[in-house]
């Protein structure tokens, strides 16, 4: 029986705080990248099947309070960001994967949540 063997890319980002909606783009352009170098680089060894990315990645919860975060950073699920990460897992093989934490807002109360794509 053949051995399946693959890789799993754990991405960590430092990446600015944004403390509006549009200045996340920025972030998600550099996620995007390292999907890129984590998959291309793994390549002469083993095939990347999973790419993780860090909860806060795209923004940290910068404001005080669930009403700020809200009204400045706040984001319907899907919007541009997780279009750009299904684009970008639709160009990689068949069987990758690319898993995101998502910050939610939901009822005034803030949630996190794991959102494969």
């Amino acid at each position: 029986m053949e051995q399946i063997r693959y890789s799993v890319a754990a991405c960590q980002t430092d990446l600015p705080n944004p403390t509006e909606r549009r200045a996340m783009r920025a972030n998600t352009d550099r996620m995007l990248s390292m999907i890129d170098s984590a998959v291309g680089g793994s390549a002469p060894f083993l095939p990347v099947r999973l790419v993780v990315l860090p909860e806060f990645a795209h923004a940290a919860p910068v404001f005080p309070t669930v009403a700020e975060l809200r009204e400045k950073l706040a984001v319907q699920i899907p919007n541009e960001h997780t279009e750009r990460l299904i684009q970008k897992r639709a160009s990689m093989t068949s069987t990758s994967r690319v898993g995101r934490c998502w910050k939610l807002i939901l009822n005034g109360r803030a949630w996190s949540s794991t959102r494969p794509v």
